[in-house]
């Protein structure tokens, strides 16, 4: 081979080796794309000269570029369709919110407009009796059980009033909770991207491990070509060797020392996940046992005002019975059978409000729980696909590192 030819081919390597450095910066700063670009020129440029193991080399690196640029394309998706749905969620959860303090809102105004008008007819009906309790005093059975009445009834009203305190106590826990969640959401966010960092920072020891590898390989191939002409190395090319050797085998040291420390990294955030699942499957608990205490409160408070109703029912059924009994000494005018009947239409009406509240509450319920199972799929089909891209990302890295193994090799049979 003549100096000429040397020079020219000395040239062609230093330039490859320009571009190779340009793209592995690239790479290194994930700039995929111009990587993809510089690989591709050095892969030409290879291919023309017949080095075949840079070649080899530059397809390798094209592959990895377009893995990495996919899957940074389908994180950035993925995070984005994450963000999106949390903002629906918490906009659903928000309307929801809404929606039930207003039905509170409207329940409770419903249910006093309903004692009021209660108050109102039973006023009526005292009025009346009081005026007709000349005409014949009411029996000690009588006066028993109309005390007895007002009685349930006062018992009935504190209950109601106790129920609501206790259902106000709950909202305030639920908000309580949701925020609790919305900062556990941000904890495993920022989980994710230290995760990511730690991925990159590992891609870079090993290109960084590859470059060694390609200067001891280019070394090696020196002093083959220095074999060729049956003339002995010298010493400082000799010095030079060694201390090839010498980093290369540090650089497997500590590529092996990453190795472990990426195992222990790997177990850490396994037992992490691990915790964060049973934590995760202990607050379902909480959250279903709140649920069922909730739909217990709920009727719990139905039977209360059911109760309360056929009390007043039965106290209306007496004074309505001893009006009629005392008839005959003094009817009605006219405007206190219109006041009566209005008041009656009233509390019907509202009666049948208070019914059609409750259906809604009802359903509303049900909507909730369907929702809820709904979300908990979803949650759980996340966590199986988050799995599954675990296991192919520690396939593709051993898939790797029995590729560089494959590579010492075949330096070494040189």
């Amino acid at each position: 081979m003549s100096i000429e030819k040397q020079k020219t081919k000395k040239e062609l390597e230093e330039q490859n080796q320009n571009i190779v450095n340009q793209a592995q910066e690239k790479f290194n700063n994930g700039k995929w794309n111009r990587a993809i670009q510089l690989f591709i020129k050095s892969r030409e440029l290879s291919a023309q000269n017949g080095w075949s193991d840079r070649v080899k080399f530059a397809e390798e690196m094209i592959s990895k570029s377009k893995e990495n640029e996919k899957i940074e394309n389908e994180a950035l998706a993925k995070k984005k369709a994450e963000e999106k749905a949390k903002k629906v969620a918490e906009k659903e959860a928000l309307a929801k919110k809404k929606a039930k303090e207003k039905a509170i809102k409207a329940k409770e105004k419903a249910e006093l407009a309903m004692q009021k008008a209660e108050e109102k007819a039973r006023k009526l009906l005292e009025t009346q009796a009081l005026a007709k309790e000349k005409a014949r005093p009411l029996s000690e059975e009588e006066i028993l059980a109309l005390k007895e009445a007002e009685e349930k009834a006062r018992i009935e009203k504190e209950e109601l009033e106790k129920k609501k305190a206790e259902e106000k106590a709950v909202l305030a826990k639920e908000k309580a909770e949701q925020k609790a969640k919305r900062a556990a959401e941000k904890e495993i966010l920022a989980k994710e991207k230290a995760k990511k960092k730690a991925i990159r920072a590992k891609e870079k020891a090993v290109l960084a491990r590859q470059k060694a590898e390609e200067r001891a390989k280019k070394f090696l191939e020196t002093q083959a070509l220095a074999k060729e002409k049956a003339k002995p190395l010298s010493e400082e090319e000799i010095l030079t060797l060694k201390e090839a050797e010498e980093k290369a085998r540090i650089k497997k040291e500590e590529g092996e020392k990453k190795k472990e420390e990426e195992k222990a990294v790997l177990a850490k955030e396994k037992a992490e996940q691990k915790t964060e699942q049973k934590a995760k499957r202990a607050a379902e608990k909480e959250v279903l046992a709140k649920e069922k205490a909730k739909e217990k409160a709920i009727r719990a408070k139905e039977k209360a005002v059911l109760a309360m109703q056929k009390a007043e029912e039965r106290a209306k059924k007496l004074l309505e019975t001893q009006a009629l009994a005392k008839e005959k000494a003094r009817p009605l005018s006219e405007e206190e059978i219109l006041t009566l009947k209005e008041a009656e239409e009233k509390a019907r009406i509202e009666k049948e409000e208070l019914e059609k509240k409750k259906a809604e509450e009802k359903a509303e319920l049900a909507k909730q729980k369907a929702e809820e199972k709904t979300k908990k799929s979803l949650e759980k089909g996340v966590l199986t696909k988050q799995k599954a891209e675990e296991k192919a990302k520690r396939i593709a890295e051993k898939k790797v590192l029995a590729k560089e193994k494959a590579k010492k090799k075949a330096i070494r049979a040189k």
